[in-house]
């Protein structure tokens, strides 16, 4: 039930869709949002580009390579609900690249997108906690294995 790399599970769920029936995952290698793309999350696998309906899937999603995500409400603020939406629906998340931008981020998501982040971009984005704006100084210790922060 608890998968120890994506390999594995592909694995498991090739010889027996038991598998999946039982702890439906879906891998995804990169994912990208543009609100200016009819509001759709996006992934790419093998360079072929598919829409995901995360609102009608049970399973969960295990992001393994980028997350990138940039929002905008027509007024050129930041919007919220997007990070958030898919973070209810992560089974695990090994995400190297990560860019967000115009977003606005619970720390406590933000943690969870975090913890394998190699490169980061964060342009025009809060990170808050029970209201109040996050200071620069704890942003950068949420990426322990940051090589490149912008």
């Amino acid at each position: 039930m608890s998968p120890s790399t994506p390999k594995v599970y592909r694995k498991l769920i090739q010889s027996c869709k038991h598998f999946f029936i039982k702890n439906p995952i879906i891998i995804l290698s990169d994912v990208y949002y543009y609100n200016g793309d009819g509001n759709n999350f996006r992934t790419y696998e093998n360079n072929v580009g598919k829409n995901i309906d995360y609102n009608n899937l049970s399973s969960k999603f295990w992001i393994i390579n980028s997350f990138d995500a940039e929002t905008m409400d027509s007024n050129d603020h930041p919007i919220e609900a997007v990070v958030s939406s898919i973070i209810c629906k992560l089974y695990k998340c090994d995400i190297k690249d990560l860019r967000l931008r115009n977003q606005k981020i619970k720390y406590d998501d933000l943690m969870l997108l975090s913890s394998n982040v190699e490169d980061v971009v964060l342009n025009w984005v809060n990170v808050y906690r029970n209201g109040n704006i996050i200071p620069f100084e704890q942003i950068v210790e949420a990426f322990p294995k940051a090589e490149k922060i912008q």
